[in-house]
């Protein structure tokens, strides 16, 4: 079972993602593209904001922006 980090992105905005990687198989970054396109689609989302956090049942996400980069992480949620 994959612990610690899981999947990790870097993106310019939320349109275009600049690079992605896992050390793991599975459909992890089917999962983790499906919540970020969720969540920078939601009024919950504010590209202003340079730290952000948000969990589904299985996994955590953490968000980190900068000069309109966004970076995410996802990690195993009993981390």
């Amino acid at each position: 079972a994959a612990t610690g980090m899981i999947y990790s992105l870097v993106s310019r905005g939320h349109e275009t993602i600049l690079s992605s990687f896992s050390a793991f198989a599975g459909n992890f970054p089917s999962v983790a593209l499906d919540v970020f396109i969720s969540y920078l689609g939601s009024s919950s989302c504010n590209l202003a904001k340079t730290f952000g956090q948000f969990a589904t049942a299985n996994y955590n996400f953490y968000t980190f922006v900068k000069d309109g980069f966004v970076f995410l992480v996802m990690v195993d949620a009993t981390v």
